[in-house]
């Protein structure tokens, strides 16, 4: 969301990243999470892009599902 608002759209960040659309899409929606690596990959494009400290990366509250 941060990306999106700072003029990034999904097509860019999926494009610069090689992020699938429909995968991205997924995480956005909450429908999937992203495997460990494609999470890694995409903090490290928000701090780059961003200029953020990878600490201050957002986070999305998880409720456990039962």
């Amino acid at each position: 969301v941060q990306l999106n608002k700072a003029g990034y759209s999904q097509m860019r960040i999926c494009r610069e990243t090689g992020i699938r659309a429909g995968t991205m899409s997924g995480w956005y929606h909450g429908i999937s999470e992203p495997l460990h690596f494609r999470g890694e990959q995409l903090i490290r494009y928000w701090v780059a892009k961003t200029g953020k400290p990878r600490d201050s990366v957002p986070l999305r509250r998880q409720t456990p599902g039962f």
